[in-house]
């Protein structure tokens, strides 16, 4: 939700943000001279498309800023709306506020409107925020509303199946796929990134921001766009690239992941109005390239450091996640955990008729069935107990766990009575949602994080 109370109290801030709400609806707009409160009204044109004639209607747009007050505008708050509409020559009244018409004036417009035959609208804060919130005004959401959008979740637009416009936390950027279809599986990743150029030092006044990331799932490698705004300093003669050198890796490993990057360099005037450090233009130009993971033209200001990095994924990246579950879990008095085995996707590809597998399966301390499962075999006194930690813990359709009871029956014995009832717990990744070895670790090893995150408060008597 944005908040309106960080516009300026003036209601200068929100007069500028309707007028460009109003220019990416693609209408003609213009300030008034000084209106009869002293305040200056926005004209706007619509021209309709007409097979025959083209025809404009005229709207008169009157701006009401009263979020810090917390009230709401009323009749008298507004000049004679028929006479304003008259001295514009306007077919039309639009009334735009930052918190909601009374009902007094709600009746007003509907009077004007039945007797006067001018067509009245308002916008109250919530009609502004769902055009802010569309991926067209999703800059304007970030220019006016900073702090509400830095605390902002995930919103998707969908261009083509394997193409999506993003916004997270106040960054907008495009995200594509070589192979996949589904925008879910980059979340993780690219809050990783996020955080990463957020925290990056950089001199004062520079900006750094993720434009777009493309994800080859073939060789499991992100391609990330980035541009770095550099400020126009004051009586700057000449710019010299030499002049300013800053070291970025060329590509970066993490969880086993390379991601190499794409900087373009622009300069902007920290002073100018008209400056917008999300501006379309940043983005436009590049949206095939975004889409396919080619290379940008532009101004490369930067020196690529290529450090010789192991891609291998290791040991802790498999395994500490995991084990850090089963400690978890083994601290709930009534189990008694028997037996921990991890996920071995990463042995899959030794299976071969070429080769004897029992070796294979001696080194990977397989069991049956493990390649995408992580299970715990444990023992249970209390199930009640149980089921209150199985409801806590997350899971969908591409990550999800699964209880059985297990029973034992010896040769010659039969089914033996166990004192304390075992059950085993596994944990999967579904195989349609991944691409590659790496790709499933990773998301196990996310969706290992998500129920140990559960699991931390649960509270048992």
């Amino acid at each position: 939700m944005l908040d309106f109370k960080e516009l300026g109290v003036s209601g200068d801030d929100f007069e500028i943000l309707v007028r460009e709400l109003l220019y990416n609806k693609g209408l003609e707009v213009y300030w008034s001279g000084k209106g009869a409160d002293g305040g200056k009204d926005l004209l706007c044109i619509e021209k309709p498309l007409s097979n025959f004639k083209s025809v404009e209607k005229r709207w008169v747009v009157q701006c009401k800023h009263n979020a810090n007050k917390g009230r709401a505008v009323s009749p008298g708050d507004l000049e004679d709306i028929v006479g304003v509409c008259d001295e514009h020559n306007a077919q039309g009244y639009i009334l735009a506020c930052s918190t909601y018409p009374s009902s007094a004036l709600v009746k007003r417009f509907e009077h004007i409107q039945n007797n006067k035959k001018i067509t009245t609208v308002f916008w109250d804060s919530r009609s502004i925020e769902r055009e802010l919130l569309k991926p067209d005004n999703w800059n304007l959401a970030n220019m006016f509303f900073p702090k509400s959008m830095s605390n902002s979740e995930w919103r998707i637009s969908t261009i083509d199946p394997d193409f999506w416009h993003a916004n997270f936390m106040g960054n907008i950027f495009y995200m594509s796929a070589r192979l996949g279809t589904n925008y879910n599986y980059f979340f993780k990743d690219m809050e990783q990134v996020i955080c990463k150029v957020k925290n990056e030092k950089l001199p004062k006044d520079w900006i750094l921001r993720l434009r777009a990331a493309h994800f080859d799932e073939k060789n499991t490698n992100y391609r990330l766009y980035l541009d770095c705004l550099i400020p126009i300093q004051d009586n700057e003669q000449e710019y010299d690239l030499r002049n300013t050198v800053t070291q970025f890796e060329q590509e970066e490993i993490m969880e086993g992941v390379a991601y190499e990057f794409d900087i373009l360099t622009y300069r902007y005037n920290s002073g100018s109005d008209h400056f917008d450090m999300d501006h379309k233009d940043y983005y436009l130009p590049f949206l095939e390239v975004f889409k396919y993971g080619s290379s940008r033209e532009g101004d490369r200001n930067f020196i690529y450091a290529n450090p010789i990095r192991e891609r291998d994924i290791s040991e802790e990246i498999v395994n500490a996640e995991f084990g850090r579950l089963c400690k978890r879990w083994e601290l709930f008095p009534f189990i008694h955990i028997l037996k921990c085995t991890n996920a071995k996707i990463e042995f899959i590809d030794q299976f071969s008729e070429h080769f004897a597998w029992n070796s294979i399966i001696s080194n990977a301390d397989y069991d049956i069935d493990n390649f995408f499962v992580a299970q715990i075999r444990f023992e249970c006194t209390d199930f009640d107990k149980l089921k209150k930690i199985l409801n806590v813990m997350p899971q969908s359709v591409e990550k999800y766990f699964e209880l059985s009871k297990n029973y034992i029956v010896l040769p010659n014995e039969g089914f033996e009575e166990e004192e304390n009832s075992i059950y085993t717990i596994k944990f999967s990744v579904h195989p349609a949602s991944i691409g590659s070895k790496i790709q499933f670790r990773k998301m196990m090893n996310q969706y290992l994080r998500e129920i140990y995150k559960a699991l931390e408060n649960v509270q048992i008597d």
